[in-house]
């Protein structure tokens, strides 16, 4: 599978489909698809566009506005990044205060994700001023 095509893949794959909430919602979906439709448009995107803490958040922020925790692995997807990548970049944002990560309660062989308060206001807040835009 070529990088476009799993691109592709993760938008059909993990993206949640819900009718936005909310303009932060809708806002929050159109950059994540537009992100995607970048790696799908250059040959070389994975070389030149890297921000695997940016599209983990933003696909925690869309998983968190249906009210649902999200798999590591999942997270680790959306990024589109190797795990050992994902992994690390959520450690870093888990460091800073943005997620917070615990067992699966129905599997402990996972692990699930979610936005602190701290990191949902700040999302929030960043989405608010690019949908008034």
């Amino acid at each position: 599978m070529d990088h476009g095509d799993h691109a592709a893949a993760i938008t059909e794959r993990s993206v949640i489909r819900a009718e936005p909430l909310g303009e932060h919602v809708a806002a929050a979906h159109r950059l994540y698809r537009e992100r995607r439709a970048r790696l799908q448009s250059f040959s070389q995107s994975f070389a030149i566009f890297g921000e695997p803490g940016w599209d983990i958040l933003l696909e925690i922020y869309l998983a968190d506005t249906v009210g649902r925790a999200m798999c590591v692995g999942t997270a680790c997807l959306a990024a589109d990044v190797a795990q050992t990548t994902g992994l690390r970049w959520l450690a870093k944002l888990e460091k800073i205060g943005l997620v917070t990560r615990e067992d699966d309660p129905r599997d402990g062989r996972r692990g699930l994700v979610m936005l602190t308060p701290r990191g949902r206001t700040e999302m929030e807040r960043y989405l608010a001023r690019i949908a008034d835009e």
